[in-house]
């Protein structure tokens, strides 16, 4: 018996997933004796296909353990990979599941996989100091005082991870770009008190011309959108998005990407290091360097 490699599959809770399992016999002329489904907590099979005793899978007798099967997972069976589908999963699907074939002449196959149900958090809330819940705006606060607020998460699976957003970023497009093909790429800044100003440089060389800004209705968060097409020469550069606050003089954040910009292949063609033009008349031997810039 055989165990192949092992394979997670994730789902969001109330979504519909399918556990593949390729059923190809190792030799061609091989068939097809049993496919069984295993749940790693059950001891004994959830799903049994039984082709013994007939020609094809055709003919085969399935035999559901309906005590364990609803009527929102079935067993789809398709060659070469059959399926085994769950419509609406639910969190207790979470499981590790194995799918057996036994052949007429070869070996035993098991293919494993984990399938996790991911279950979103409930809610998400903000509390202050006293623990009481913060629904719009925190404070206010005495400048230099110290701030304590607690970010609070109710279910979820797996545990979520929280992250506090007090920054600048660059949030798109992080790919190659395109000579001559024009890009919009947006900044954005959040939790500036008052509303942020935000400035694209390219290699410390000012690029608002081409940029517009908005501000949320709360005045948190700031977004400046930049419009430009980029040429070979912009290719390794790197273009900043810095963040300040009109308030506090010398004080910024940025956030960097350095250009990849793709463009054909350049062609230079030059006499050879120890040619003289003045030197060449007809019938002289030339050498010429051929010199590519890419891409």
């Amino acid at each position: 018996m055989s165990l192949e490699d092992y394979q997670p599959y994730n789902a969001l809770v109330g979504k519909s997933i399918s556990l593949p399992c390729n059923i190809t016999p190792p030799i061609n002329d091989d068939g097809i004796a049993l496919i069984l489904w295993y749940r790693n907590d059950l001891s004994t099979p959830i799903y049994t296909i039984d082709a013994r005793g007939v020609y094809n899978l055709i003919g085969a007798k399935h035999f559901p353990d309906n005590q364990v099967l609803s009527d929102r997972i079935i067993f789809n069976l398709t060659y070469p990979i059959s399926y085994l589908h769950f419509n609406e999963v639910i969190e207790s699907d979470t499981a590790e599941y194995r799918c057996r074939v036994d052949f007429r002449r070869d070996r035993t196959i098991n293919r494993v996989m984990q399938l996790n149900v991911i279950v979103p958090t409930k809610k998400l809330s903000i509390l202050d100091l006293d623990r009481n819940q913060i629904n719009n705006i925190a404070g206010p606060f005495d400048e230099d005082s110290e701030l304590n607020l607690t970010c609070r998460s109710e279910g979820g699976n797996p545990l979520p991870k929280l992250k506090w957003w007090h920054s600048v970023m660059i949030v798109k497009p992080l790919h190659n770009f395109t000579v001559g093909q024009r890009i919009e790429l947006v900044c954005q800044s959040s939790g500036s008190r008052p509303p942020a100003r935000l400035l694209w440089q390219r290699d410390n060389l000012l690029l608002n011309d081409f940029s517009t800004e908005t501000t949320s209705e709360d005045g948190s968060v700031t977004t400046n959108f930049l419009s430009f097409t980029p040429t070979t020469e912009d290719d390794g550069k790197v273009l900043s998005c810095i963040a300040t606050n009109p308030q506090f003089k010398g004080f910024h954040l940025e956030d960097r990407i350095r250009l990849n910009v793709q463009h054909a292949p350049i062609l230079s063609l030059l006499l050879g290091a120890n040619a003289k033009q003045q030197e060449i008349v007809e019938g002289s031997s030339v050498y010429f360097d051929c010199n590519i810039q890419c891409c």
